[in-house]
């Protein structure tokens, strides 16, 4: 989700997501991502991109900013990075969901902090890091 912060503007390592089913994920939520393949890697993001899709957040002064998961993060694996990853798909999802939750002013802040629904495990998995 670095692609995330950075077009933000606002240094969060971020984003992404899911919780208690949030909507239902199409794989097992607690699968641990280092042990996912490549497919499931690409459906964990797309259903985290469900959870926090793209959207524009007006910071006011003719300042606006997108802020989400893009399709082409997904498909082309950018979001979410497996090797070494201890944090489990319903913590990628809870995340996402931590930051679609995220008001306007709290994308326009720019505190760099993720959001508390975001763990650490989850954080050091997320932007293609």
């Amino acid at each position: 989700m670095r692609n995330l912060m950075t077009t933000c503007g606002i240094g969060v390592v971020l984003a992404t997501f899911g919780c208690d089913g949030g909507g239902g994920s199409s794989i097992d939520e607690n699968k641990v991502v280092s042990t996912m393949s490549d497919a499931e890697i690409t459906a964990l993001c797309n259903d985290a991109r469900a959870e926090f899709g793209t959207r524009t957040v007006n910071c006011g002064d003719g300042v606006m900013v997108t802020v989400g998961i893009t399709a082409e993060e997904c498909t082309s694996n950018q979001f979410i990075t497996k090797e070494g990853c201890a944090a489990t798909a319903g913590a990628v999802l809870d995340c996402a969901a931590a930051f679609d939750a995220q008001t306007d002013a709290q994308f326009c802040s720019g505190s760099g902090a993720p959001p508390s629904g975001c763990s650490a495990a989850v954080v050091a998995c997320i932007g293609g890091q």
